[in-house]
């Protein structure tokens, strides 16, 4: 995965995004087959879910939203968006300190490694520059976006970290419709001549592949 993200991860997104949606299917309103549900459950590890959940500590141990059907239980603790979704907030930081560190380590000033420094400088322009925001985006897009729709399923303001958990659902969820929004108008615009699209939105195009966005 490092290595992906150096040179160029979208291959790895597309991966992820499928398994993603495959996962998705255990929240399908019906009885799966025990195979084929334990094969989901397993899944769920590609979103991210490996990761400590910075939030867990914020929502009572003992709190069930009467949103989240007692099927889906195995599959993630809570519908709760700080629950279900928490843990992407490092992906976040991650990329975030992936950007920094990139963008400190090509400074002359900062580092007198000639080698790694013209590195960081091409992976700066050709991947964090415009993309990175994007990008890391998409990784937690199928999940803000499904957990936040679900959130308008329990709207309750009983508490501090209640109004705190709306707030975040609604923001994220509005973050990730207007990214698409944004793609879909930049795809239709250029779709006649990709050579015209300017290089701060060559991230429609994807890496090397120039495989569609």
């Amino acid at each position: 995965m490092l290595i992906l993200i150096f040179k160029g991860s979208y291959a790895l997104l597309l991966v992820t995004e499928v398994f993603q949606m495959v996962y998705f299917h255990y929240f399908v309103n019906q009885t799966l087959p025990y195979n084929f549900s334990n094969f989901l459950l397993n899944l769920k590890y590609l979103n991210f879910q490996f990761l400590p959940n910075p939030f867990s500590s914020t929502v009572p141990e003992n709190y069930v939203s009467p949103a989240t059907p007692t099927t889906f239980v195995l599959a993630i603790t809570d519908t709760t968006f700080l629950i279900s979704c928490g843990h992407y907030f490092l992906v976040l930081a991650f990329y975030a300190l992936w950007a920094l560190a990139v963008a400190l380590l090509k400074n002359k000033g900062l580092n007198k490694w000639d080698k790694l420094r013209r590195f960081c400088r091409k992976v700066f322009q050709r991947r964090i520059r415009f993309g990175a925001v994007n990008e890391a985006f998409w990784f937690c897009y199928i999940s803000f976006v499904f957990f936040g729709f679900w959130q308008f399923r329990d709207l309750s303001t009983a508490t501090g970290w209640n109004v705190a958990n709306l707030l975040l659902a609604f923001l994220f969820l509005f973050i990730c419709v207007f990214i698409t929004c944004w793609v879909v108008y930049l795809s239709i615009k250029y779709r006649n001549d990709v050579s015209k699209v300017p290089r701060k939105h060559q991230f429609i195009l994807g890496e090397d592949s120039h495989i569609p966005f």
